[in-house]
């Protein structure tokens, strides 16, 4: 029987999963994030130790976390997990392999349609912003995906009078800055003057329509990468009812007039997805 485990690593828990041959979950845990490397490689030892208990030891597990996993050194860029200078490899056990978190998401999306029957991206929209296409190359620097850190589009900053805010990243104007759950509340700092929450800052009908205009050209940026059948949201923000309807809308009004946008749907289950994915990524690297 092949079974896999995938672990996926968010800012406050971390969820484990154990899969049977046909998908189905054999066993789930979950434990809440650790804020130090020591103490998040232990509970990532124990979350390993506890589904090879269940599935042998033998059983490869996958790892998804947020950040950049470098392909030749090994080393970890995470802006909000303690992993950043780390060769989280080198300390978990054999057969375990690293990857980007959205990425296992979209991994774990495509798992529910005949492989290589469409080409999906999955979008993750929460504190930061970035998107991951299946089937797509694993690259050389592990950087593909990272389009919260490409620049917002001038045109739509001078039509809207944007602001081009300092990202942690370094640089300036950065999607992510303004089209992510801490976007919208810097949208209402900008435009009202005023300290909301990213719920209450939503509910503003002119703070939302400057939010739903960038991530139209976030997605218009994919579809003239990747010209998708499906792009699947994820994220603290794809729970925002009505979101990939008004999103479809938007992004319609620029697109080609030739051409039709790819569906934009919710995942029901971001983090299943999640596990699914990066399970399915080490079983398939021990082949």
């Amino acid at each position: 029987m092949t079974l896999s485990g995938g672990i996926d690593i968010g800012g406050t828990k971390i969820a484990a999963h154990l899969f049977g041959p046909g998908g189905e979950v054999l066993f789930r845990h979950r434990a809440p994030t650790p804020q130090t490397y020591p103490a998040l490689v232990e509970a990532l030892q124990d979350l390993i130790a506890a589904i090879r208990s269940e599935a042998g030891e033998a059983c490869p597990v996958g790892i998804g976390l947020p950040g950049r996993v470098d392909p030749v050194t090994g080393g970890i860029d995470a802006a909000n997990l303690p992993l950043s200078g780390h060769i989280l490899q080198s300390d978990l056990p054999d057969g375990v392999a690293l990857l980007n978190d959205v990425r296992a998401f979209a991994l774990g999306e495509a798992a529910k349609v005949p492989e290589g029957s469409q080409t999906l991206v999955g979008l993750a929209i929460g504190t930061g912003l970035a998107a991951a296409c299946v089937p797509g190359p694993v690259g050389s620097t592990g950087i593909g995906g990272e389009i919260g850190h490409l620049p917002l589009p001038a045109p739509l900053v001078m039509e809207r009078g944007l602001p081009l805010l300092d990202c942690p990243c370094g640089r300036q104007g950065c999607m992510e800055t303004l089209f992510s759950g801490p976007g919208l509340t810097r949208l209402a700092a900008h435009r009202r003057g005023a300290a909301l929450s990213s719920e209450e800052a939503a509910e503003d009908p002119g703070i939302w329509d400057d939010w739903l205009a960038i991530g139209a050209h976030v997605l218009l940026l994919l579809v003239h990468t990747y010209d998708p059948h499906r792009i699947v949201l994820g994220g603290g923000l794809s729970a925002r009812p009505d979101l990939a309807r008004d999103l479809t809308a938007r992004l319609e009004e620029l697109i080609w007039e030739d051409t039709s946008a790819p569906a934009i749907e919710v995942s029901t289950d971001p983090v299943l997805s999640a596990t699914r994915g990066a399970a399915r990524f080490a079983q398939k690297r021990e082949r």
